[in-house]
């Protein structure tokens, strides 16, 4: 089961529809670390894409396989 939710997103100041953008992207991330990240690992990350106020290249490259830790 995927660790976090839509709340914890929007407890990071995210609105609207980028809730389930961020929500897709997290999954994404999690699911190529084969469902390993923790709830503490994923809100890192959430963190840091609300700091970034941006889904740009930063996590375009997050996804990208061989950034996958």
């Amino acid at each position: 089961r995927f660790p976090i939710n839509g709340h914890d997103v929007m407890a990071v100041g995210i609105k609207g529809p980028m809730v389930g953008t961020v929500m897709d992207l997290l999954k994404d991330i999690w699911a190529r670390d084969r469902c390993q990240l923790t709830r503490e690992e994923l809100l890192d990350k959430l963190g840091r894409i609300a700091a970034s106020k941006s889904l740009g290249d930063q996590w375009r490259n997050e996804l990208k396989p061989s950034a996958v830790r």
